[in-house]
């Protein structure tokens, strides 16, 4: 009988952990803001907006569960919506994918692209 009662404890103790990847087994999520990963050189044409034609860095926020004690870990990559003409990585829902995905174990990252579009051009896309 004491037997049964301690393969339910650790059956039940695992059920409660969580299934890494799949499930928020993780609590807490630490983030790491404007990170730069590259850099947009100043573009020879025009856009709708001028601006977006400048030297610019581009950055990513880096969400990584707190505590967690695997060295590597898959990354998620999250780009805003806005078609090019919009947005930014501090939109809520890619915010939130990028804590729900932390929380599961991965490094989540949410980047942030040049905006504006020039289709008459091929340089620019």
């Amino acid at each position: 009988m004491n037997i049964i009662v301690v393969i339910i404890f650790f059956v039940s103790f695992g059920i409660s952990q969580g299934t890494r990847y799949l499930d928020e087994v993780f609590e807490d999520v630490g983030k790491t803001e404007d990170a730069v990963y590259a850099n947009s050189p100043d573009l020879p044409f025009w856009f709708w907006i001028e601006s977006n034609t400048q030297d610019i860095d581009l950055d990513m926020d880096i969400y990584e569960p707190v505590g967690d004690t695997l060295t590597s870990r898959p990354v998620i990559i999250f780009a805003h919506t806005g078609a090019f003409f919009s947005g930014n990585n501090e939109l809520d829902d890619v915010v939130d994918l990028s804590i729900s995905a932390a929380k599961r174990g991965y490094v989540a990252v949410s980047i942030n692209y040049r905006l504006g579009l020039n289709v008459l051009s091929s340089y620019s896309g």
